[in-house]
C-alpha cells in the first residue's frame, strides 16, 4: 500500500506533473489509462511532439546482502528482476514499458486517449526507482541487454529508443518548478 498509494500516486505522479507541466503536449497518469482501459499502461505516459516518453515507477531497492555479495550473477538476476523482468507474462520495468509500446505501436492501445498518436516517431522507455543503485551505467547496458529480444519479437526497433533508469531525486531536481 505504501509504495504504490503513496509512493506512486502522491509522490511520482506530482513530481511528474511538476516536471513536465508547460511543456508537454499530452501527459497521462497511469491511473487514467486504468480508468480508460488501457491494455498494459505504463505508470505515466509524456508525449512532446512527436515523442513519447514512458515511465515505468518501481519503489524497489537492492538489498545489501545483495549488493555486498561480490557475486555478480546473484546482482544482475536481482536487478533484472526488480527493473526488467518479462518472464511468463509476470512484466516489471523495462519489460512493461516494451509491452506498452507493442500495445501502442502494433494494437492503437492508446488512439482513444491521445488523437495524435499516429504521429509519433520514438518511444523513450524510462524506469524512475528510489534506490540510486539502479541508475549506474553497469545497469544500463543490463537493461539495454535484457530488452533487445523484446524489441525484435515485437518489431519495434525502428521506435524504440534505448531504455534507461532514472532515479525519483534526479528526476524531482530536474523540475522547474
Amino acid at each position: 500500500m505504501l509504495g504504490n498509494d503513496f509512493s506512486e500516486k502522491e509522490v511520482f505522479y506530482r513530481v511528474m506533473g511538476m516536471a513536465f507541466d508547460g511543456i508537454a503536449d499530452k501527459s497521462i497518469s497511469g491511473a487514467e489509462m486504468d480508468l480508460k482501459k488501457i491494455n498494459g499502461p505504463s505508470d505515466y505516459y509524456i508525449r512532446i511532439g512527436k515523442k513519447v516518453y514512458l515511465f515505468e515507477y518501481k519503489d524497489v531497492t537492492l538489498a545489501d546482502n545483495v549488493k555486498y555479495s561480490c557475486d555478480y550473477d546473484t546482482i544482475k538476476k536481482e536487478i533484472l528482476n526488480r527493473i526488467s523482468k518479462d518472464e511468463n507474462n509476470v512484466r516489471k520495468g523495462v519489460g512493461q514499458l516494451l509491452f506498452s509500446i507493442n500495445e501502442i505501436v502494433n494494437n492503437n492501445s492508446m488512439k482513444a486517449i491521445d488523437a495524435d498518436i499516429d504521429t509519433v516517431t520514438e518511444f523513450y522507455p524510462i524506469v524512475v526507482t528510489t534506490d540510486k543503485t539502479f541508475s549506474s551505467l553497469g545497469v544500463q547496458y543490463l537493461l539495454v541487454e535484457s530488452c533487445n529480444n523484446l524489441i525484435k519479437k515485437w518489431n519495434l526497433n525502428t521506435f524504440v529508443n534505448i531504455p534507461m533508469v532514472l532515479d525519483l531525486d534526479t528526476l524531482f531536481l530536474m523540475s522547474p518548478h
